[in-house]
Order: structure tokens, then sequence, then C-alpha cells
């Protein structure tokens, strides 16, 4: 059986080959296109890659944004303006006060015979109107006795001055730094020995305004 299929097979190889012979001319136009669709074979389809599928990172979850509170602005401390204290305009004093206000002192000596007297005078006057008169007296049966009288002022003009004490008038005059007085011991109280009722000029002179 093995030898009869072999047999055949070498006719059928012959019989074809000797058709392809013959018909050589018809079919040669159409050789090469055959022998390269068998030459390369049958239609290979190319396997897929199969496709790996990338599980997708979870989403970072953004860090909250930290908002800083603003710092609250310092309210300045307000400068505190120390308003000056005004100066206040001194009040100008009278006509003829200020030539006499201020402390006069002086000594006054005086011989009549046999009698020597002698005074040391110190008068303080006042922006007011009124003055202090003190000082020592030395006369017959006055040894050194002081004494102290407040007296009132008034201008009279020129300088002139009018102090009085009761109903007693002392008449002052001012120059510069040099006050002149008429002054009656006896009148002014300051002895009871009548040989001084009498009108004495004295000088004085500013030392403190």
């Amino acid at each position: 059986m093995g030898k009869v299929l072999t047999i055949m097979l070498c006719l059928l190889c012959v019989a074809g080959g000797a058709a392809v012979g013959l018909n050589y001319d018809r079919i040669s136009p159409y050789l090469p296109a055959f022998l390269q669709d068998i030459g390369s074979g049958p239609d290979e389809t190319p396997i897929p890659t199969p496709t790996v599928m990338k599980t997708p990172s979870p989403a970072k979850t953004p860090t909250p944004t930290v908002t800083k509170t603003p710092t609250p602005t310092k309210t300045p401390t307000p400068t505190v303006t120390n308003t000056p204290t005004p100066t206040p305009t001194p009040t100008p004093l009278p006509e003829g006060t200020k030539e006499i206000v201020g402390t006069w002192i002086g000594s006054k000596t005086i011989n009549l015979f046999i009698v020597k007297a002698s005074a040391d005078f110190r008068v303080v006057f006042r922006a007011d109107n009124t003055a202090r008169v003190t000082g020592v007296l030395n006369a017959p049966g006055y040894d050194n006795v002081p004494f102290d009288r407040e007296i009132t002022w008034s201008y009279l003009g020129s300088g002139r001055y009018r102090g009085a004490y009761g109903s007693t008038s002392i008449i002052f005059v001012v120059k510069g730094d040099v006050m002149t007085m008429t002054v009656n011991p006896y009148k002014l109280g300051l002895t009871d020995n009548k040989i001084l009722d009498m009108d004495i000029d004295a000088e004085l002179r500013k030392t403190a305004f």
C-alpha cells in the first residue's frame, strides 16, 4: 500500500511538472507574486503586548496653608506735650513806686549844747504804700532804746514822698540810691524829751531792692 502511494505521488509530480512546462509562458508573469506570497508565509498577526494598567498613585492631600494671624499694630502712646505755663505779665507799678521800694539804712547824730543824741535808722518801703521804720535811739535818758513804727507813704511827684504816722508826717526825697528825710523824734514818740521836739534831717542809702 505504501509503495502504491509513493508511485502515485511520483506520477503526480511528473504530471505537474509537465503541466507547468507546457503552460510556463502563461503562468510566468504570476510566478514572482506567487513566490513572494509563499515566501512570506502565513499572515503573522503580532500578538498585542498586554497593556499594563498602572495603579494611579493616591492623590496627595494638599498641606493646609497656615494663615498667620497678623500681629496687631501697636497704637503709639500719644506724646504728652507740656504746655508751657505762660509767664504772667507783671503789672506796671504806679509812678514813683520802683524808686522807693526796698531797704534804706542811715544814721544821724546831733549836738545841742550839752545834749548829744544819735539814732540809727532802717526803713523798709513796700509796694503796697506801707513801710516799717526801725532803729536805735541814744539820747539823755534813752540809752540804746530801740524803736519800731509802721507808717504809710504816698508819692508827691518829682522824687518826693510823704510818710504818715498817726497825725505826724515825714518827708522823704529820693535821688537815685540816696534818700533824705526829715523827722521829729518827739512827735514820732521816740522820746519824751522836749529838747528833741525838732525836725532833724537824716540821710539814708538804699541797700536792697
